[in-house]
């Protein structure tokens, strides 16, 4: 059995996905409302496209 260190973003893919949708595609930081910040995580996971998920 092998142990994951503590936090290891490198092993977890998600990780990537979180990173280029916070740092490139939603640079913007502050939302009005919650449907604003749904429209543009949606957004941002359509010009991912299915590479990542």
């Amino acid at each position: 059995m092998r142990y994951l260190p503590p936090y290891a973003p490198f092993l977890n893919l998600i990780e990537e996905v979180w990173r280029r949708l916070k740092g490139i595609l939603m640079p913007r930081r502050c939302y009005n409302s919650v449907a604003e910040l749904r429209d543009a995580l949606l957004t941002g996971l359509k010009i991912l496209g299915t590479r990542f998920i």
